[in-house]
């Protein structure tokens, strides 16, 4: 490292530097051999905030929460009923400011158990948040997209070489980052084929510093196998196929082969449906059980 500092010609301060560390902290980020985790001390603080009465108390969570996010599977959909009564919260207001938001009761605006059981399910993220691999050029990278009405996810994994023939559901998959987008206006009429596609587009594009190994094609796995022929899109409506054929030119600068994959050996559906499998499960059940006796105090408090 010094060598690197020397040729770059960096100078380092040494009363702010650490020799032989085995972990670095590093913007709230926690990098070790293993892999890149958030500060505990952060997971704790957001775990533990109470339910919010103001929009700034709900922004501010939600700010900090999205800066999480590319730890955290599925986000999106997890925050949507909180972004939306927060915009219905703000909207008319002279500004979008915090000293406004401060003087705005989420009560007054729809806050309802719906909102509060989505609050207990992103603490509950945050708490289960994924250690981030390194990428390596030794392994394979794969890359899982999907979509709903509402928004469209993805992953991008890494593989040992030596699991490529393996089923999927056997291969050693590494988390490398997650993200996600919310569809809006005219996104949201989009056909199932747009959305998919869009879900592949979004994710390689945000993703893109992860998929530069290119020692091995990554691979790019969807359970739409109308998406496997994104080159020839004769098959889909005019629109569509015009859609497509613009988002297939910008997927050509990556070094990828796409394979379709059933919705039951989707890896990303299984990380999301298993990841703490009875854990999770019990604890969201408290968390319902939770917001269900919730007194009001806290709630209706001026």
């Amino acid at each position: 490292t010094l060598k690197l500092a020397d040729e770059g010609f960096l100078k380092l301060n040494v009363d702010k530097c650490k020799l032989f560390q085995r972990k670095a902290k590093f913007c709230r980020r926690i990098f070790s051999p293993d892999g890149v985790s958030h500060d505990p001390e952060r997971i704790k603080a957001l775990s533990s905030m109470k339910e919010p009465v103001r929009a700034s108390e709900l922004q501010q969570f939600l700010m900090a929460a999205q800066w999480m996010s590319r730890s955290i599977p599925n986000f999106n959909n997890i925050v949507v009923p909180l972004q939306d009564v927060l915009e219905q919260a703000m909207k008319g207001q002279p500004k979008r400011t915090k000293a406004v938001a401060r003087g705005v009761r989420l009560s007054r605006h729809g806050w309802n158990v719906t909102h509060r059981l989505a609050f207990e399910r992103l603490k509950l993220a945050i708490i289960g948040i994924v250690e981030l691999a390194y990428p390596r050029e030794d392994m394979i990278q794969c890359v899982f997209c999907d979509a709903s009405q509402l928004c469209s996810s993805g992953m991008v994994t890494q593989i040992p070489v030596e699991d490529e023939g393996k089923p999927i559901h056997m291969q050693r998959h590494q988390p490398l980052g997650f993200v996600g987008h919310r569809f809006n206006g005219s996104e949201l009429n989009w056909a199932t084929i747009d959305k998919e596609a869009f879900a592949i587009r979004d994710t390689l594009r945000k993703l893109d510093y992860l998929l530069q190994c290119y020692q091995h094609p990554f691979k790019l796995f969807t359970d739409h196998r109308n998406l496997i022929v994104m080159y020839n899109p004769m098959r889909c409506t005019k629109q569509s196929a015009e859609r497509l054929v613009r988002w297939g030119i910008e997927l050509r600068d990556f070094n990828f082969t796409i394979h379709h994959i059933s919705g039951e050996d989707n890896v990303w559906a299984d990380l999301l449906s298993r990841r703490g499998a009875v854990g999770d499960q019990l604890q969201l059940n408290i968390a319902v059980r939770r917001v269900n006796t919730i007194t009001p105090d806290r709630r209706d408090e001026d």
